[in-house]
């Protein structure tokens, strides 16, 4: 997959597509090389970490400017997505929290949290193909979002929610740590 490309420097990780379609290398300065479809395209990305590749390669998402918070121990971005058609590069959030960014499986929404001061304090958002980000709620983190945010579902203190698109949610579970929630591809 990787033998004839000499524009990342050697990369310290690899990140492919489930489809196997898209690969994405970033070398320690954070430079990303993307290869799709055989191509191998460089994206003008620098400082690039925690890289996800949606499900079939046609968005990466990645963040930069990340910093620890020495107080909460949490670490911090700028939240972007690259389009690897067009090699795009769009900015979508500041202040993300590392962990909490998921991807929908066509790679045009991504869900984060956001406004961070503490465990119990910090807000769940999410973004349509890039457009402003909509708030899900205070002490509401989403851990998998379908395409367009048809189903959002989220964590609120132990419990487990479904929202369809901004109706109220509907609670699927009283003790996430006793419950496995898989999902489909769509």
């Amino acid at each position: 997959l990787v033998t004839g490309v000499q524009t990342c420097a050697l990369p310290i990780y690899v990140v492919i597509s489930q489809d196997m379609s898209v690969a994405c290398l970033v070398n320690k300065d954070g430079e990303m090389t993307v290869i799709r479809n055989g191509k191998v395209k460089e994206a003008d990305v620098e400082d690039a970490k925690y890289v996800q590749v949606s499900m079939y390669g046609d968005t990466i998402v990645f963040l930069t400017d990340v910093e620890t918070d020495k107080k909460n121990y949490e670490t911090f971005g700028t939240l972007n997505l690259y389009y690897t058609k067009s090699g795009k590069v769009k900015e979508i959030a500041e202040d993300v929290l590392v962990d909490s960014v998921v991807l929908s499986p066509d790679g045009e929404t991504v869900a984060f949290v956001s406004d961070y001061d503490a465990s119990d304090d910090f807000k769940g958002y999410y973004s349509v193909k890039g457009k402003e980000p909509v708030e899900v709620g205070k002490e509401k983190q989403v851990f998998a979002i379908a395409d367009d945010a048809k189903y959002i579902y989220y964590i609120d203190v132990d419990r487990i929610y479904a929202m369809k698109k901004k109706k109220d949610g509907e609670k699927l579970a009283s003790d996430m740590e006793e419950v496995r929630v898989l999902f489909n591809p769509d």
